[in-house]
């Protein structure tokens, strides 16, 4: 169902990162609805007591609605319960503020390089 959502709505580039490889159930699926339909979608993997973002997509006529947050909600409840204590991601430079509104804190730097 992830994968039909992915390619239908064109996400780039996420279809392989949802099954890549963690399709053995480790992969933790999100959703939120709006009026019967997902609006967005975030997933995660867990390694040891931490939970690792590996996706988060808002469908573009749900952004700026507040579906982002009740994602985060969401996933870090999900998390919680399955034993989490930390939820981890890698983002962009320009988009690390939003995530700081959420209670992330920037605790390494991601660099790399074409080759």
């Amino acid at each position: 169902m992830i994968r039909a959502f992915c390619q239908e709505l064109g996400i780039p580039g996420h279809t392989e990162t949802v099954m890549n490889g963690y399709n053995d159930g480790s992969v933790n699926i999100v959703t939120i609805e709006r009026a019967g339909a997902i609006a967005g979608l975030a997933g995660y993997i867990i390694k040891g007591n931490e939970a690792h973002a590996e996706i988060l997509y808002v469908v573009p006529q749900h952004r700026r609605s507040r579906v982002a947050y009740d994602l985060y909600e969401k996933t870090h409840l999900s998390a919680k319960e399955k034993g989490c204590i930390r939820a981890v991601l890698f983002t962009k430079k320009e988009r690390a503020k939003m995530y700081s509104r959420h209670g992330y804190q920037e605790d390494y730097v991601l660099m790399s390089r074409e080759l």
